[in-house]
């Protein structure tokens, strides 16, 4: 596991990581401030930060990925 992922992230990587390549995702941004709430109250260390950002990401097309 590296440093930014969580257990949820382990969990959902062979779900996640190929929706997301074939769309091809932009790298993860961790200094948006609705993400460090989140961490910061353990919705990440569930869910997972890939998750957390495909869903709150500007584009449709990770959000689709995500859901």
């Amino acid at each position: 596991m590296s440093e930014n992922e969580t257990d949820g992230d382990a969990d959902l990587k062979p779900y996640l990581d190929p929706l997301l390549l074939k769309i091809g995702s932009d790298r993860i941004n961790f200094s948006q401030p609705v993400t460090n709430i989140a961490f910061g109250e353990r919705t990440l260390h569930i869910c997972g930060t890939r998750l957390w950002n495909a869903l709150n990401h500007e584009g449709w097309r990770n959000r689709e990925a995500a859901s």
